[in-house]
């Protein structure tokens, strides 16, 4: 997964250019699907059903921008406000809940700022959040092997 990264770097280095989330994920997707990932597109979002219903249907599903079914691992690629609004937080519930997601995926933005506001940088606050929650696994367990957060 990072390789993907490392060689999208120039278009998507958050130090350099401020993207949306959907403006990464285009920059990632040929790497993405080098290496086996179905990538959501325009108007086909990619479904992790997470409850089923009568005869196996599902009756609740979350999306995800990319999933490879070979070994179960959901990406997530976020912008500037993804700490802010919480939307890590529901990532890892949807790679929790997701059906067949054994890993999950996070990219944030090292920096995020407009002309007209800075947050926080994601990056780093997202890595301490998730630190608290690690690092307290008798109070919180998750039901996934693992969680990559990346920077870009």
């Amino acid at each position: 997964m990072t390789s993907i990264v490392v060689e999208a770097r120039q278009a998507i280095d958050s130090e350099v250019a401020h993207l949306k989330s959907n403006q990464v994920l285009e920059a990632l997707r040929p790497g993405l699907e080098l290496r086996g990932f179905a990538v959501e597109k325009a108007g086909g979002k990619l479904q992790r059903p997470v409850l089923f219903g009568d005869e196996g249907g599902a009756v609740k599903s979350f999306s995800v921008d990319a999933f490879r079914s070979t070994d179960g691992i959901a990406v997530e690629v976020e912008s500037g406000g993804a700490v802010y609004n919480n939307r890590i937080l529901l990532d890892m519930v949807k790679f929790s809940l997701g059906a067949d997601v054994i890993r999950g995926a996070i990219l944030l933005p090292v920096k995020y700022a407009t002309p007209e506001r800075s947050w926080e940088d994601p990056y780093p606050a997202a890595v301490k959040l998730f630190d608290a929650i690690f690092s307290n696994p008798e109070r919180f367990r998750l039901p996934l092997d693992g969680l990559l957060l990346i920077g870009y």
